[in-house]
């Protein structure tokens, strides 16, 4: 470690432990590895592990943690002697039940130390985030009912709008919901907005009056000024609520620039009128700022009121959210200073991992906790003790706004802790990406990330490269990827979203292909070629809202024959296919809907004809199911007939079938599965297939009254992420990962390819938070509070801060080669990409001569004098390397298979159709054998135990394979017997470390006890009882082994319809062979002949099962403890 440039921060990590530390740890640095090692110093130091709280942020993360901070425990043992030795065996003997969790875990465990004082049922269970959403639409929906029958000025005012509805009114209920920690009152500006409107009204009328005699109908200023002209005509019919969503409505519609020049009509002067026209569009902007602001709040007051009814569910149903856990805790834990004061005492050591991505509650919660004894219960104002808080994070990589961790609670707490007397350490020696890449971000970052106040930007720390540079000099681990056809008639970030799919494709295919590159294999840690595995593809965001689709890129690598998989999308995923299903699930509920109906017969399920269809309406009216023709049927019409008979039927069995069957007997009758199979992505159509079955199964599983509630799922769940069991999947294919930034955040990958750089930066703000003031000012339903109009400007440079954080982000998950796309005419368009900082240091530092980037220029457009061209460039960050488009490879018209339209060509490739044919036969025999397999009885499993006992039948001795040793410890006299003490037993001599000593013993065995619900007097017995065993010679031989498992799953396969599985006890390899252990806690004086005939039968099962799974030969023992 001497040699690391950070080295001094790292000693006083493990050494300095009395200091309270904020390490700022740059991207690759280690900052769960610093975290660990001070935890294992804290212990070596004496610090009990009971005492010791180490909080991170997923569930995953939190199991890692554990992992690595008992690898460390055990590392660190092994290299002590006497006291440190005792030290660290206590910790591993206790590890299991220390608080290594996430925030929210370990919140509810202080919950139920104290759930009266708390106010919550002590029997509380936490709600799922998919629980909570569900709970709270019902309290929406109860509340919506009681508000429609007497509607407010406000919910009258906000329904008026032209996008009002009772949708954009649940989202914004739900966003209140989601911020109520945030409590404080928002700015009230008194504003009379009927007198107001009235005004503007007149403005808008007089410009419609003056515009209404044009010399030609067809000038621009007329064409443009008809909204205004339509308006004063109604204006007098309206109410005032109408009349305001009106007015709004005009304000925020698009106006054009070009207005047209010359005499505009008899007496009007055309600059007189445009001035006009400019003066009421200012009038309009600034009536819907004051109108959208005095909405806001007041629509405010209007929506706690779903937030209060859906707390009084969860209260009456015992049920508390992930916020209600942070919140009661921290709640609690202020009013009660008793309870404060006995976890300060019993807690005295917080390390938090990640703690950029901490927000204000949790932060509170850990201040409170961290916070020297005697110290008001105030969090953001309490000392911290010296010594009792470490935290690791990084905030140049703060980038979950939308999720509450804002970067004013990370400096909060950085200010408290120095204020103190704390100290800030920063890493910045990186050992994850090579040094070109190192030096690349470093040039791209450090005039754009820069500490700043007002827009709450980090601090830059520089990375330094640790890696050794064994990069070949002419292919530098920087990549400029060109878009290819950048223009229209000029450079547009249309063109460039076009062009990109089929560029990044057709470089994936090249780098895996052609390019010769290595990389440093993660598992292996080999140099290696790159392989598909290898390369992750980053967006900015998904479809949605927001995002754009993934399904030109995956459309584009399915076709060049290259596995990939979404990570994380949504359920559709952007795809035509899960659409189509989902469409035709709900018109099987709504057979009347004639656009259901129409859509789903006109989708890939039915794929009929608009021409047919329009032709069906003409003669019979709407494509409805339940209004069948009672006259006959032209030749040529009856395919939708029979399509509508196919919705008829499910439609008539939807709640006699289970949804799951309604589905697949959609699949049946459509022949779906050909369709998607011959789909240019097959396999993604499945995927989605396979994700609406399992909600449909899951909707049956946890009571699904009927089919109208599944449909109702499917429209709830259509937005979400995807499930945990699609993200192990789509590691397990192995190929190209498709993910967002925020998918990526804590991963790294040997190549990341950055996509979408027309995607833009900032967003524009809808909340303004000041975590000092408690303040959260949401837009709700498009309307801005005066919070939010005056803090405008802030938050624009806020968000402007965050895009910058999440380039950083995206372009240090790469290890060996970063590829970013470039417009080669103008590496920094579009100015305001979200990739800019990167695009920009791709220009080179002199002149870039090579091959055209470019591939579609305009003939009026002259290529740039600096325009880049491919080859190895130097940049102010270090040499890049820039593609050349041509050299990169494109699809064969093969690659595709025979898709859709082709089936019936007579010019289709005769060998791809021979290929798909015998494709085609394989895949009906492998159905075939399937669907015989499935006809035979199903195979019984028996635990091994049960198998045992028939195998030793009253009176008869089993047969066995191999003479099964009998071996006894010594019992003390009138200690507990029964199911209970043996399982106790069982557990400790399954946790404890084979060479414990009895103080380490008893501490596992009173930490395990609480488990089985052992009786006062019982965990003194059972660690009595260990203690003698492990003392035992079979324990001297396992301990001498090089190889020993504990509690190790078996199965055996008896025969064609019967299979044993069961726990091995112990099992360790002596020699070539395996020594099989049993542990049995009956007194062997008293155990019946047939009973220890069932054991010995037992123990030669596990021995045959080990001996099937090894190869190596195995003995077996019962040990009587």
């Amino acid at each position: 470690m001497s040699d690391i440039e950070d080295a001094e921060a790292r000693r006083r990590i493990e050494q300095d432990l009395d200091t309270t530390f904020i390490v700022e740890a740059a991207a690759g640095t280690g900052k769960t590895t610093s975290l660990v090692r001070r935890v294992l110093a804290t212990v070596g130091a004496g610090v009990d592990i009971a005492n010791i709280v180490a909080v991170t942020f997923t569930d995953k993360a939190a199991g890692e943690l554990k992992w690595r901070i008992r690898a460390g425990l055990e590392r660190r043992k092994s290299e002590s002697t006497d006291e440190l030795r005792r030290r660290f065996d206590r910790a591993l003997a206790g590890l299991e039940e220390a608080r290594v969790s996430t925030i929210h875990r370990f919140a509810g465990d202080l919950l139920r130390l104290r759930p009266v004082e708390a106010g919550v049922d002590p029997l509380f269970s936490p709600l799922s985030a998919t629980e909570s959403r569900a709970l709270f639409d019902e309290a929406f929906g109860h509340w919506l009912e009681g508000a429609l029958a007497k509607p407010s000025t406000a919910l009258r005012r906000a329904l008026a709008r032209h996008n009002g509805s009772v949708e954009r009114l649940r989202y914004s209920a739900m966003r209140l919901m989601e911020h109520r920690h945030l409590d404080a009152e928002w700015t009230r500006k008194p504003v009379d907005v009927v007198a107001e409107a009235k005004v503007v009204v007149a403005a808008v009328q007089d410009v419609a009056a003056r515009s209404e005699r044009p010399r030609y109908r067809t000038d621009k200023l007329f064409v443009a000024l008809a909204p205004f002209r339509d308006l004063a005509r109604r204006a007098s019919g309206l109410d005032d609520e109408a009349l305001e969503g009106e007015l709004v409505a005009l304000a925020s519609a698009p106006f054009p620039d070009r207005l047209g020049s010359g005499q505009y009509g008899a007496g009007v002067d055309r600059a007189a009128l445009i001035a006009d026209v400019e003066a009421a569009r200012a009038a309009l902007a600034a009536f819907m700022r004051q109108a959208n602001a005095h909405l806001a709040v007041e629509l405010r007051d209007d929506l706690l009121g779903p937030v209060r009814s859906y707390d009084e569910l969860k209260r009456k149903r015992g049920a508390l959210d992930f916020d209600d856990l942070l919140l009661r805790a921290r709640d609690v834990l202020i009013r009660d200073p008793r309870l404060l004061a006995n976890v300060r005492e019993r807690l005295t050591h917080f390390f938090i991992d990640e703690f950029q991505d901490t927000d204000p509650v949790q932060a509170q919660l850990l201040l409170l906790l961290a916070a020297e004894d005697g110290q008001p219960p105030i969090p953001f104002e309490s000392r911290v003790a010296a010594g009792r808080l470490f935290v690791v994070g990084d905030p140049k990589q703060s980038i979950y706004r939308f999720r509450h961790a804002d970067p004013g609670t990370y400096e909060l707490v950085r200010k408290l802790v120095v204020d103190g007397g704390g100290e800030v350490l920063e890493l910045g020696v990186s050992f994850r990406s090579v040094p070109g890449i190192v030096s690349f971000v470093n040039s791209a970052f450090e005039r754009v990330i820069e500490r700043d106040p007002v827009s709450q930007q980090a601090h830059y720390v520089p990375l330094r490269p640790s890696r050794v540079d064994d990069c070949n000099p002419s292919e530098p681990p920087v990549v400029g990827l060109p878009i290819s056809r950048p223009y229209r008639r000029r450079l547009g970030k249309g063109a460039i979203r076009a062009s990109l799919p089929e560029d990044l494709a057709a470089f994936i295919v090249w780098l895996l292909e052609d390019s010769g590159r290595t990389v440093v294999d993660p598992t292996t840690k080999e140099r290696v070629p790159i392989a598909a595995r290898h390369v992750a593809v980053l967006f900015r965001q998904f479809a949605g809202s927001r995002g754009i689709s993934t399904e030109p890129l995956s459309l584009a690598l399915t076709s060049r024959g290259i596995p990939h998989a979404v990570v994380g999308a949504s359920l559709l995923g952007g795809r035509d296919e899960g659409h189509a299903i989902i469409v035709a699930l709900r018109a099987v509920e709504m057979p009347d809907d004639d656009l259901l109906v129409y859509a789903t017969l006109r989708g890939l399920l039915f794929g009929l004809s608009d021409e047919t269809l329009f032709e069906w309406i003409e003669r019979y009216g709407g494509p409805s199911a339940s209004r069948l023709p009672k006259t006959a049927i032209p030749a040529h019409l009856q395919g939708v007939l029979e399509a509508l008979l196919v919705l008829v039927d499910l439609h008539r069995m939807r709640n006699v079938r289970t949804p799951a069957e309604t589905l697949a007997k959609l699949l049946e009758l459509t022949q779906a599965s050909i369709g998607f199979a011959l789909a240019p992505s097959a396999e993604h159509a499945f995927l989605q297939v396979a994700a609406i079955e399992q909600i449909a199964a899951a909707h049956e599983h946890n009571g699904g009254l009927s089919y109208a509630s599944f449909v109702a799922a499917l429209d709830a769940l259509e937005n979400e992420r995807a499930s945990a069991v699609e993200d192990a999947s789509d590691d397990e294919r192995g190929g190209v990962r498709i993910m967002t930034v925020h998918r990526a955040k804590g991963l790294e990958f040997p190549v990341v390819v950055l996509a979408d750089p027309a995607e833009g930066s900032v967003r524009e703000p809808d909340k303004f938070v000041d975590v000092g003031k408690n303040l959260g000012a949401l837009s709700l339903m498009s309307c801005a509070p005066w919070d939010l109009v005056d803090a405008h400007p802030i938050e624009l440079a806020r968000a402007a801060a965050e895009g910058a954080r999440l380039a950083y982000v995206a372009a240090t998950r790469a290890r060996d080669l970063l590829v970013v796309p470039v417009v080669g005419d103008d590496p920094a368009f579009p100015a305001d990409g979200w990739l800019a900082p990167l695009t920009r240091a791709l220009a080179p530092t002199g002149h870039a001569d090579g091959p055209d980037l470019v591939l579609n220029r305009p003939d009026d457009v002259e290529r740039p004098i600096r325009s880049i061209g491919a080859g190895v460039h130097e940049t102010a960050g270090g040499p890049v390397a820039f593609v050349d488009p041509k050299v990169m490879a494109t699809p064969s018209k093969s690659a595709l298979g025979i898709r859709e339209v082709d089936l019936l060509s007579k010019d289709a490739d005769a060998t791809v159709v021979e290929a798909d044919n015998r494709a085609w036969r394989e895949a009906r025999a492998a159905r075939q054998t399937s669907i015989e397999r499935s006809a035979r009885a199903p195979r019984i499993s028996q635990t091994v135990t049960k198998r045992a006992k028939a195998a030793a039948p009253a009176g008869a001795a089993p047969s066995l394979t191999r003479e099964i040793g009998l071996d006894k410890v010594a019992r003390a006299a009138g200690r507990p017997t029964g199911k209970r003490f043996g399982t106790l037993v069982h557990l400790v001599l399954a946790t404890v470390p084979l060479d414990a000593d009895k103080d380490v013993v008893l501490a596992v065995a009173r930490s395990v006890a609480r488990l089985t619900g052992a009786q006062p007097g019982e965990p003194e017995a059972a660690a009595q009882a260990v203690s003698q065993a492990l003392a035992h010679p079979i324990f001297e031989r396992a301990r001498a082994s090089s190889r020993v498992q504990r509690e190790v799953p078996v199965t055996l396969k008896l025969d064609d319809a019967n299979m044993a599985d069961g726990i091995v006890d112990l099992a360790f390899q002596e020699g070539e062979t395996t020594i099989v252990v049993d542990y049995k806690t009956d007194d062997p004086e008293r155990v019946l002949p047939e009973h220890l005939d069932g054991y010995r039968a037992q123990v030669d099962l596990y021995a045959r099962a080990i001996e099937k799974a090894t190869g190596r030969l195995a003995s077996g023992s019962l040990l009587f403890v």
